[in-house]
């Protein structure tokens, strides 16, 4: 990646995003995360139940991973939104390598619950991570999973060497500050491939989100994004 560069597919992405209606508007609010409701919410698993999708998107993912210039021997998701996505890119991006051969590349899933018989090895992966390994959230609210997360593999001594969240909603971690700042302070580097401050505006045009509805989201940005939100 080139200091300062966009992601030459980024509006391509931005627009797969708007067209395919993952972006709910909602008069009532609805519990994005236990506790905390939103009048609006992204839904990435409509398009990770979806093959056709599922292909498309995962191709955007090793694309903005080359965009990056992160070299992972290892894509992680996180349990269980992220999980698909982490599969099937690590599939693809196993097989571009030129390196490619049996037991080089794993491909990893994580348990959202340890399980409580079986092999020591299992109890927090079916496959564990191996390797420098990059970490897949579909959707950062906080950041609390996707932190949780990276601080659970840096216990196992995994070698986190970098994240990537689908959609950043811009909101302050559970630390006050943006995502990416809150794992900047753990030396882990964080890439968004799209985020609420550029999407909302738009997609609120799009889904005619009522008046009611873009100040209420105003409101939640002033209260909880890392700046103001224009609707």
């Amino acid at each position: 990646m080139v200091k300062g560069s966009e992601w030459a597919r980024q509006k391509e992405f931005n627009e797969l995003v708007l067209r395919s209606g993952i972006i709910g508007f909602y008069d009532k609010p609805v519990e994005i995360k236990r506790g905390m409701f939103s009048n609006w919410y992204i839904n990435w698993r409509a398009l990770a139940s979806d093959a056709f999708m599922l292909d498309k998107v995962s191709d955007y993912i090793i694309d903005f991973i080359s965009y990056t210039g992160l070299k992972p021997r290892c894509i992680y998701g996180v349990p269980d939104g992220a999980t698909k996505w982490a599969v099937i890119s690590q599939l693809k991006w196993a097989k571009s390598m030129p390196d490619f051969t049996k037991g080089k590349y794993p491909v990893p899933m994580g348990r959202s619950k340890p399980k409580e018989h079986g092999m020591p090895k299992d109890r927090f992966f079916v496959g564990e991570p191996k390797g420098p390994t990059l970490v897949i959230e579909d959707v950062t609210v906080m950041g609390e999973s996707l932190i949780n997360v990276v601080n659970m593999l840096k216990s196992m001594h995994v070698k986190v060497i970098g994240t990537i969240a689908l959609t950043d909603r811009n909101e302050k971690s559970v630390y006050g500050k943006s995502v990416k700042d809150t794992l900047a302070s753990m030396g882990i580097k964080y890439y968004a491939m799209s985020n609420a401050l550029e999407m909302l505006p738009e997609a609120s045009r799009r889904g005619k989100a009522s008046t009611a509805v873009r100040k209420s989201i105003g409101k939640e940005f002033d209260q909880l994004g890392i700046k103001p939100i224009k609707l």
